[in-house]
């Protein structure tokens, strides 16, 4: 079986990277946000780990190219907690996943239901706890904005829905883990800045036990 390992950024999939000896393609260098141009794409002998950058377009694009090549796409990733119930470091299964579209509240009834038709929520399994995910196109770092996400939602990240959306497409069976990087709060960034090397260590045990 060949499996897509999708991350955003190489501090995620770092760890993952060195324990499954995972070649770097060096025709594949290419600039990831924040980190400058490096090698995206690493081979190993049941697939590929790639690197996408933030964003939903990106990660729907790699699904996209890669979906073809392989049996099962899995991303691993950093999300905010909207709920006071997930303990920083927690890694989560995600079981469905929606878009954040700002504003949706305020358009009128018609405009509503088109967006929904055109990002519809994905559902991955029925298996507890049951998880949802939020993406978002921009980094929710506003207590009131966690707290309205929060009243649907339990987890918010900038990739999944991309990766949910492309790997629906392809018909291809796909999983999103997620360890929880910060709370929403204007101290995340700095939360992920002091974390990001022991978040990578605990999403790479996670292959273990693939």
């Amino acid at each position: 079986m060949k499996r897509l390992l999708l991350f955003a950024q190489y501090c995620e999939a770092e760890f993952t990277i060195q324990k499954l000896n995972a070649l770097p393609d060096l025709s594949s260098i290419a600039p990831i946000l924040s980190e400058g141009l490096i090698p995206t794409v690493y081979t190993y002998p049941e697939g590929y780990v790639v690197l996408s950058s933030i964003g939903i377009g990106p990660a729907m694009l790699v699904v996209a190219k890669y979906a073809p090549l392989v049996d099962e796409i899995l991303n691993f990733g950093f999300a905010g907690a909207l709920k006071s119930r997930f303990p920083l470091g927690s890694i989560e299964r995600v079981t469905s996943v929606g878009k954040y579209t700002p504003l949706l509240h305020t358009l009128d009834l018609h405009s509503q239901q088109l967006s929904n038709s055109i990002y519809p929520p994905f559902e991955f399994s029925e298996t507890s706890p049951l998880v949802s995910l939020v993406s978002s196109d921009f980094p929710i770092h506003e207590p009131a904005l966690c707290q309205e996400l929060g009243q649907h939602h339990d987890l918010v990240d900038m990739e999944g829905y991309g990766i949910a959306f492309a790997a629906n497409h392809f018909k291809k069976p796909c999983t999103l883990f997620k360890i929880v990087s910060d709370f929403c709060s204007p101290e995340g960034r700095a939360l992920i800045r002091q974390n990001k090397r022991h978040f990578s260590q605990k999403l790479s045990e996670i292959v273990d036990n693939l």
